[in-house]
C-alpha cells in the first residue's frame, strides 16, 4: 500500500507540473474523474445483470 500511495503522489505531482495545476486542482480533478468512471462501470453493470440473458 505504501508503494501505491508513493506512485499515486509522484505521479500527481507530476501532472500538476506539467499542466500547471496546482496539486490541490490536480486531485479535485482526478476525484471527478473517478466518481465518473465509476458510475460507467455501475451502469454497465446493471445493463449486464438486467440484460444477460437476451
Amino acid at each position: 500500500m505504501d508503494k501505491f500511495r508513493e506512485e499515486l503522489i509522484k505521479g500527481i505531482i507530476e501532472v500538476a507540473q506539467n499542466t500547471g495545476l496546482s496539486v490541490n486542482q490536480c486531485i479535485m480533478e482526478a476525484m471527478e474523474m473517478l466518481k465518473k468512471q465509476k458510475k460507467e462501470q455501475y451502469i454497465e453493470q446493471l445493463k449486464n445483470q438486467i440484460f444477460k440473458g437476451w
